[in-house]
Order: C-alpha cells, then sequence, then structure tokens
C-alpha cells in the first residue's frame, strides 16, 4: 500500500469517526432533553420519602400545581450540555475501539466480545464527562431547596470552590458500574442484531429496510439492557 493510500484511509477514518461522534451528539440531544420531563419525574419519584411516595399522575400534578411548565424544565441546561457532550465522546470513541478491537480479537472471538468491550470502555470514558452534568441535573430537578443553585454554571463553580473537584463525583461508583453495564449490553444485543440482518438479508433489501430493522435493534438493545 502506497502512503497516499496510507494517508487517505487515515483521513478517511477520522472523517467517519467525527461524523459518528457528531450523529451520536444530535441523537442523545434529541432523546435526553425530549424524555426530560419524564426523568424530572422519575428523579422526583426517586427521592420522595415512602410517605410522600406518588403515582405517576399524582406526581405530575403535584408538581404542575406547584411549579407549572417551569418544574418539569429544571435541570434542562445540564442535560443539554451533559447530553451533547457524552454523546459525541461514547459514539466516536465507541467507533474507534470497535475496529481497534475488532483487529485484535476478531479473528480469535466472536464478534459480541469486541462490541462489549468497546461499549464498556468508551462509556467508562464518557462518564468522566456526563457524570457531573448528571449530578447537577438531578439536585436541580428535586433537591435544589438544599444546594440552592441558581444556573449550570453556579452550580459548578459552588461545588468545586466548597468541596473542590472530587465533590462533583459523590456515587460515581454505582452509577459507573449500572451505565457501563447496560450500555455494554445494549450495545452488543444492537450490533449482534444489525449484523444478523446484514448477512442474511442481501444489499438492497437491507436497505430498503434499514430504518426499521435499525428502530428495532435499537428498542430491544435498550429493552434488555434497562430490564
Amino acid at each position: 500500500m502506497t502512503f497516499a493510500a496510507v494517508a487517505y484511509d487515515a483521513r478517511h477514518w477520522k472523517n467517519e469517526t467525527l461524523r459518528m461522534g457528531v450523529a451520536g451528539s444530535l441523537a442523545n440531544i434529541c432523546v435526553e432533553t425530549g424524555f426530560h420531563f419524564v426523568d424530572t419525574i422519575n428523579i422526583r419519584s426517586k427521592a420522595a420519602s415512602s410517605a410522600q411516595s406518588d403515582s405517576i399522575m399524582s406526581m405530575v400534578n403535584k408538581i404542575w400545581a406547584k411549579e407549572g411548565v417551569y418544574g418539569f424544565g429544571k435541570g434542562f441546561s445540564a442535560c443539554f450540555y451533559g447530553a451533547a457532550a457524552s454523546g459525541f465522546i461514547y459514539f466516536s470513541l465507541y467507533k474507534f475501539l470497535k475496529g481497534t478491537f475488532k483487529e485484535i480479537f476478531g479473528g480469535v472471538y466472536d464478534m459480541a466480545f469486541c462490541y462489549l468491550l468497546a461499549s464498556f470502555f468508551a462509556e467508562c470514558t464518557t462518564l468522566l464527562v456526563q457524570y457531573p452534568y448528571d449530578l447537577i441535573k438531578c439536585r436541580l430537578q428535586s433537591v435544589n431547596y438544599i444546594f440552592k443553585y441558581q444556573n449550570l454554571p453556579h452550580a459548578f463553580r459552588k461545588e468545586i470552590k466548597k468541596n473542590g473537584l472530587p465533590a462533583l463525583y459523590n456515587g460515581v461508583g454505582p452509577f459507573l458500574l449500572t451505565y457501563c453495564s447496560f450500555v455494554a449490553l445494549q450495545f452488543t444485543i444492537y450490533e449482534k442484531i444489525i449484523s444478523y440482518f446484514k448477512r442474511t438479508l442481501d444489499e438492497k433489501t437491507y436497505q430498503e429496510r434499514e430504518l426499521p430493522i435499525t428502530c428495532m435493534s435499537g428498542f430491544l438493545g435498550g429493552v434488555i439492557g434497562s430490564a
């Protein structure tokens, strides 16, 4: 292979990884912000004491009566910026690691092993950036009467100034274990289903059915991983 061919392959790989990161960031923003109000209800329900626990509709009515639309949008900025950063980091890193692990283990182990490793390590790295945003988001959504954050920048400044940078990673252990396991399982299932259809369908048929196949694969991966 000539030097020009190697340089082209390197540029192509870099561009593909960049496009994957941008697409992942946009997709993550759409999903996280689109379901932010559901997440707010979820977080409020978890933060409530057992004596105060309500049904979903009771919690919705309570937030609406007390805070209006604003109550469902608390922590939205942390959700938005966290989703943008984590989406880009995860998907670009996942694509890079998937190719790397395929070269190392592809001839020895099933590709599911490569998918599992790539998604696990990509998510571990991503959470180093995502977790502080998620921590602040949860506090803004549920218990900001304790922390009294004015906005996202104020929250970061206050925590770092008062308690140091490690304070932004309180509780990261269980979060890391839960989400890394979930994402690793989710993407392994997703990739295996996609691989199955690519293997069993001809190229034209697959292209015609790509969108429903992708949606179904993502849905099954997410449902099983979440369970």
